[in-house]
Order: structure tokens, then sequence, then C-alpha cells
């Protein structure tokens, strides 16, 4: 009886152990990176974000639309908005931040977030492509390509997954504590007072929270802004470039060179890293992985930040690698038989 037991043991951590070959072998990353179409995620996902939206403003209220409409088209996703009126140095402004949760009833999230409004300026009109719309098209397009795969993931799991876009991220005038991150100051503030059952606030769900910004431009490198807290998952981005890489299947330039968007080199950071979405969740405990690149994109805050000056494959690139990070986090198999159409592209 003992034996049995023991061959049981043997075959359910070999399964556990082929499941993750699986993932990582050649056959199932090729499956993940195929499972989306490039010109879809730029025409439907893109291409409506690359509008002038400030916060508070029509275009803001567009952009917004057109994210829930995008999310209220895939299945299983519970869609609330975050709404409030705050003080600015432009007067009253209302915000909004887009909360998406695959399985609301989960105990765990880990999220990935963006901002999707664009900062004001005065003397030209700033799109903010970098800045963030593109971040907030690839959350769009991820749960789009991985949403049968989320159907047919191993239920009753822990950790769901869950999307924030927050409105309010750009200073009005010039950055200051009280001039800037209005949605995330805002959805942490309350989410530390809102208290479940057993009296833990709702940030302790929260496995790790996970920022996008500043992506899209050629040339980019990602840090780890919090080693003492990631680590673990910034490693993974790593290991998972290098495999797409080694199987070919991460896109080179005409000159067949390819320059790692994931650095392992320490650098000395301020205490929350550079300022951003992040900070607030950090200041009340939230593990953080920030995935913005340093030195920021030459066209920052700059008239260039326009859907001209992107980098298709350096998006296409990253995108692999969220593709497939995101997949093993939340156990996702690399295939499944319904979803076989999918991987036919």
């Amino acid at each position: 009886m003992a034996w049995s037991y023991l061959t049981i043991l043997f075959v359910f951590i070999g399964s556990l152990v082929f499941a993750e070959k699986k993932l990582y072998g050649e056959n199932g990353m090729r499956n993940l990176t195929k499972l989306g179409n490039f010109n879809d995620f730029w025409t439907l996902d893109l291409e409506p974000i690359l509008i002038p939206r400030v916060s508070g403003t029509p275009g803001n209220i567009k952009v917004r639309e057109h994210i829930i409409s995008r999310l209220e088209s895939l299945d299983s996703w519970t869609i609330t908005e975050d709404k409030f009126g705050q003080q600015t140095p432009n007067g009253k402004v209302k915000f909004s931040n887009i909360i998406a949760t695959l399985d609301p009833k989960a105990h765990k999230q880990v999220v990935l977030a963006c901002h999707y409004d664009s900062k004001k300026f005065y003397d030209f009109e700033f799109i903010g492509a970098t800045d963030s719309a593109v971040p907030c098209a690839l959350l769009l397009a991820l749960v789009r390509e991985l949403q049968c795969l989320f159907k047919y993931r191993q239920k009753n799991l822990d950790t769901t997954l869950q999307l924030i876009f927050f409105d309010g991220e750009e200073a009005f005038k010039a950055w200051t504590e009280t001039d800037s991150l209005y949605g995330s100051r805002h959805l942490a503030t309350k989410w530390q007072n809102e208290l479940d059952a057993n009296g833990r606030n709702k940030l302790y769900s929260i496995t790790h929270f996970i920022l996008l910004d500043l992506i899209g431009s050629s040339n980019i490198v990602f840090h780890n802004y919090f080693p003492q807290e990631t680590d673990r998952l910034f490693q993974n981005l790593v290991k998972i470039e290098h495999l797409l890489l080694r199987r070919n299947l991460q896109h080179r330039d005409h000159y067949n060179m390819y320059k790692s968007m994931f650095s392992t080199e320490l650098l000395q950071f301020p205490l929350y890293g550079i300022q951003d979405d992040h900070v607030p969740f950090a200041k009340k405990g939230v593990k953080i992985l920030h995935l913005i690149p340093y030195p920021f994109p030459s066209i920052w805050h700059q008239p260039g930040d326009i859907e001209r000056n992107l980098d298709k494959r350096s998006i296409a690139n990253f995108k692999n690698v969220l593709t497939v990070f995101v997949a093993h986090y939340l156990k996702l198999a690399s295939w499944h038989r319904e979803c076989s159409s999918r991987f036919e592209k």
C-alpha cells in the first residue's frame, strides 16, 4: 500500500514537471507566442488609444469606453470602475480607474497595471504612444489571446489575474506628491480601508503588483528595481527572453542582431524606484515588479511620442515575453485541444 502511494506521488510530481517542461519547451513557447495576430493588436487594441486623453476630457472618456468595451467582449471578466473627483491645479477633475478581475471569488490576485491618461502640454499635442498607450493595448491583447486557455485553466486555483487601468497618473502642472498619481493614490487608500471577514484589507490579497510603462520604442532596457521583493519574477523574465531568442521566436534586427531587454545589472535607485503608479501600493507593503525602461525613451514627454516612432519589433518581442511570463505565473497550459484553432495561424 505504501508503495502505491509513493507511485502516485511520483506520477503527480512527474506531471507537474512535464507541465513545466511543456510550457518552457519549444513547442509550448511557440504556441503561446502564436496565439495572437499582431495586426489585430495594432488596429483593434492600440490605435483607438492613440489620441490625446488627458484626465477629465472627452478623449479620456473615449479611451476609457474603448478599454471597457474590449474587456466586455471577453468571457468571465468582472469589470468595475473606481470613480472619484479630485481637486487639481486645473480645478476639480473627475477620474475613473478601470478594474477587471478574471475570478472575483479567488483569494489572491496578481495585478497587471498601466495608466490610460495622457499628459497635458500647452505648446503641442501629446499622444503618449509609449506613455502609456502601448502598455494598455498590450494588456488588452494579452487577456484576449489567453482567454481560451483561461477557460480551461485548472479550477479552484487560489490566485487569479486582475487588470488595473489607472486614470490620472500624469501631473497637470509640475510633478509633486499631490499633483500626480491621482488614480493609484485613491485606489490604494480605498483598498487599504476595505476589510474582509478576517480583518485583512484588500491590498493583502495582491500577490504581486506588475506595472507597465514607457514601452514601445527601440533599445529599451528593463532593470530589477525591487531585487529584495521580486527578484525571482524578474529572473523569470530574463530566462524567458533568453529561451525565446535561443528558439528563434524573437525578432532580430536587419543585421540579425538582438539586444536583450532585461538587464541583470543591478543599479541603485531610490527607495520606491522610479516614481509611477506603483508607489502608493509599495508604500503600503505590496510587492512590486516595475516594467519601465531606464533610461527613459528619448521621446518621453516629447511631440515625437507618436505611432510613427513606435518600434514594432521591440513591441512584439516584449509581448512574447509577457505572454509566456503570465501564462507561467497563472499555471496555464501552453496548449488545449479546444483552443487549437488559435495555434494554427
